[in-house]
Formats: C-alpha cells, structure tokens, sequence
C-alpha cells in the first residue's frame, strides 16, 4: 500500500549515475507522514511550505488533489496547485499538468496546450539516456499511465538525438525559436549545441559562440565565445572567422590572454 500510495503520487528519489535527486529534509518528513498514513502532519507541513512560497508544496498539494489522499479529490486545485508549481519550477511537473488538460479533469480540455506541456516535461530530459527517461516518467506518471501524446514528445526527443549532429543543431534553433526565451526551451537548445559543436558542427559551434559573445557583460573576457569561434573559424565557418576578426579589432583577445594567462 505504501509503496503504490509513493509510486501513484510520483515522490520517487532515483540514484542513477546520471542524475541524484534528493529530497530536502522537509520533504522526507512529509513522505514518512504519508508512510505512516498521518495526514494531519503531511497537510500541516505542506499548509506552512506552501505558506512559505516553497514550489514543491505546490507540486505534493496539487498530488494530493489528483489522487484525493489526506484531502478531498479536487481536480480543480489539482490544476491550480500543479500550475502553481510549473510558474515556479518547471520540470516535469508540466507532465502532470499535461495530463489534466489532455483528460478535461478540472480544466477546460486543451490537447494543443497538453502537448506543449509535454513538449517542456521531455525537453527537461535532454541529455540523459533513453532508459532513464522512460523509467522516470513511468514513475512520475504513476497509476495515471504514460499517455500516448507524451510518448509521442518522448519518440521525438529520442529520434532527434539518435541524428546527425547537424540535426541536433536544427533541432536547437527549432526548439529555441519555439520557446521565445522560455529557460527551458533555453537550456535544452544549449544542450544540443554543445552535443553538436563537440561533433565538430560548425554551425552549432558558431552559434554557441555568438550565444556566449551574448553573455558577455562589460568589461568581462569573452574567453568562451572566442573559442567556439575559433573552432568554427577552423571548420571554415567564415561568419566566425569575421567575428574572430572583429574581436581582434576590439581588443578583447587582450581581456581573453589575461584570462588564460
């Protein structure tokens, strides 16, 4: 029973050699009250974080609502909990809210705006490998099942990181494009270019230079924008070779030699 009420509301800690998710102490505190099925500790504890702006509140009290454990089931604060959390810290928690608007269940049904959802829930996943996906996302998922339209998001992901490196770096400028400076969409470009650029793409290795050159505040050495450049420059990319030039006209490889000095 404890390990399906754990399973079903997705509080999971996984111990992978990609990625160590912890729970805070707070946090193992409420997972203990659910063990020992003491709600009034598990809700007074979320009642005070939640009180204290924490977003992992919002996320266990939007669980709670979905699955009417210690409270009554509410699919309506369910949504308003889970978005609560998603403005606070996207992640994987834009699956769960994914799963309300494609199911109807205290929202408006909306399949466009679940699987823009699910597109975000994925697009935290870059990097890591395909099992470790899928197994974190059955697990987060719970008893609701891993719909067919968030597989979809995760075939996609899968089948473009299985491409050429050039694909990923049109994959980038995609996904970035589609996110207009949402951080998600932001790191998960990042993270395909730099798969692509250490391929020797010398597309991505331009445009993570101009990324980077971007960053730069005043003043600063612009050390990593000069090295993407210069791979770029090398694979004879000739717009990186004119900002290389650019940057020796400036003076700023003055800034970059101190650095590396």
């Amino acid at each position: 029973y404890i390990l399906g009420t754990l399973i079903a509301l997705g509080i999971v800690v996984w111990l992978v050699p990609e990625r160590s998710i912890r729970m805070s102490t707070w946090q193992g505190i409420y997972v203990l009250a659910l063990e020992q099925e003491d709600c009034q500790t598990a809700v007074g504890l979320l009642e005070k974080k939640e009180a204290e702006g924490e977003p992992g509140a919002f996320r266990n009290f939007g669980e709670l609502y979905e699955t009417g454990l210690c409270v009554d089931q509410n699919f309506s604060r369910a949504a308003e909990y889970y978005q609560a959390a998603h403005d606070e810290d996207p992640g994987f928690i834009s699956a769960r809210l994914g799963y309300l608007y494609l199911r109807g269940l205290g929202v408006e049904k909306d399949e466009e705006r679940a699987r823009n959802l699910f597109r975000r829930a994925v697009l935290d996943m870059i990097g890591f490998s395909p099992e470790w996906r899928g197994e974190f996302l059955e697990a987060s998922m719970g008893e609701r099942g891993v719909p067919l339209e968030l597989r979809a998001e995760l075939d996609w992901i899968q089948n473009m990181e299985s491409g050429a490196p050039h694909d990923w770096y049109e994959a980038a400028l995609e996904i970035r494009e589609e996110g207009g400076g949402d951080e998600i969409h932001e790191q998960a470009a990042r993270k395909l270019l730099e798969k692509a650029a250490l391929e020797d793409d010398r597309d991505a290795q331009y445009e993570l230079g101009l990324w980077h050159l971007g960053d730069v505040a005043p003043g600063e050495s612009p050390l990593w924008a000069f090295r993407y450049f210069s791979y770029a420059a090398e694979n004879g990319h000739h717009e990186a070779q004119k900002e290389l030039a650019l940057l020796y006209m400036s003076g700023d490889l003055g800034r970059v030699r101190n650095y590396m000095a």
